[in-house]
């Protein structure tokens, strides 16, 4: 980005040169706070029924008229997002992974709670683990219909592999190529009229 100065008159030109970093910060904190909001658009759009929680996740540190630097980034504590923009394996804390299936007792979120994997784990009567005869899955199973018939309600993996759902940065990669410059000029321009 550049700008002829040769166009500003003398006796202003020591005025924007003064006022260059106030509109230079307000410059990125506009456009950060333009980028996190599309950058959050974008991850509700991927996740099903997003909790509170995840819909935070996306946050932009302010620049500084003494520090022009700012930040678009997903919180430290937001790991499990990292698969939806990196892709990659999974793998288990402990054993296995825990993984719901169509007949899994979910909260709104699509979450299963604490209680539920609790009650499938010690209702030993309606609930066991083993391995299905056909294939290599392992899991907890139900009995149901009088004791007749059975049905995973949970999946153990020992690792579960993704692809890349988003590519984070490209939106707001995109959003300082097309409005830099217009915006710089803008606050350049109210920084000035305003400059005591």
């Amino acid at each position: 980005m550049t700008f002829d100065l040769d166009i500003v008159a003398d006796d202003t030109l020591d005025i924007y040169i003064k006022q260059i970093p106030f509109a230079v910060s307000k410059t990125i904190n506009d456009l950060n706070r333009v980028s996190k909001e599309e950058e959050t658009k974008e991850l509700i759009d991927k996740v099903q029924d997003p909790t509170s929680f995840t819909k935070k996740a996306i946050r932009y540190k302010q620049a500084k008229k003494r520090l022009l630097v700012g930040s678009i980034f997903v919180q430290e504590n937001r790991d499990y997002l990292k698969y939806l923009y990196e892709g990659g394996t999974e793998r288990p804390r402990r054993k296995y992974l825990r993984g719901v299936t169509k007949h899994t007792k979910v909260n709104k979120f699509g979450n299963i709670t604490k209680s539920t994997t609790k009650r499938y784990i010690t209702n030993k009567k309606k609930f066991f683990k083993s391995k299905a005869k056909r294939g290599n899955t392992y899991g907890i199973w139900e009995r149901y219909d009088k004791n007749t018939k059975i049905r995973m309600v949970l999946d153990f993996a020992k690792s579960w592999s993704y692809k890349r759902e988003i590519r984070f940065g490209d939106k707001t990669k995109s959003i300082y190529q097309r409005n830099l410059s217009r915006k710089f000029g803008q606050n350049i321009t109210y920084a000035i009229a305003t400059a005591r």
